[in-house]
């Protein structure tokens, strides 16, 4: 699962074919280009986050505050986007399918950051972060452990993420060990 509703069977990709697919991504979407908001005025979000991880929180809280147009124009239009073993391929394919559900479900959830890790250059980053998602949804208690990988670029407009990788499973105060 990822912030939506949805658990996966827990079995992900290694680290290593997920950076490989996102350099892959990363190089056909192009290191540069103007990316449009939703409206199609092609203008930077709000106040443009600086860096990627900050790009990467400004993504999560568009969602969490229910600003689809925020959330849309963070994204590169080839944006690759895992979760629970499906994929969506480009941010018009997530606006049209999952962020009003991911919006729905984030409504009500409290977000906690338990761990970040990132890197990066000057034109490509990654930030890896566990989560827990917390609140009511649909009546039901909802507690989840998240984790989230996300890769960016550095555009013209700023920093914009090519692929998102989320993961999640019920919440236990002793993360499993494999």
């Amino acid at each position: 699962m990822n912030i939506r509703t949805r658990i996966t069977s827990g079995i992900g990709l290694r680290l290593g074919a997920l950076l490989l697919r996102s350099a892959i991504t990363l190089l056909s979407a192009g290191a540069f280009g103007a990316i449009a908001n939703a409206d199609g005025t092609g203008s930077p979000p709000r106040a443009e986050p600086r860096t990627a991880a900050a790009t990467a929180d400004a993504f999560v809280d568009a969602i969490a505050q229910g600003d689809a147009a925020v959330a849309r124009a963070l994204l590169m239009p080839g944006v690759l986007i895992f979760e629970s073993g499906e994929a969506e391929m480009s941010a018009d394919e997530y606006a049209r399918h999952h962020l009003p559900a991911d919006i729905k479900f984030m409504a009500g959830m409290k977000i906690e950051q338990l761990s970040r890790s990132s890197g990066g250059d000057q034109t490509t980053g990654w930030v890896a972060t566990r989560l827990r998602i917390s609140g009511h949804y649909r009546g039901k208690a909802v507690d989840l452990a998240s984790t989230e990988t996300v890769i960016l670029t550095l555009t013209g407009a700023g920093w914009r993420i090519a692929h998102i990788h989320w993961s999640s499973s019920p919440y236990r105060a002793e993360p499993a060990t494999h």
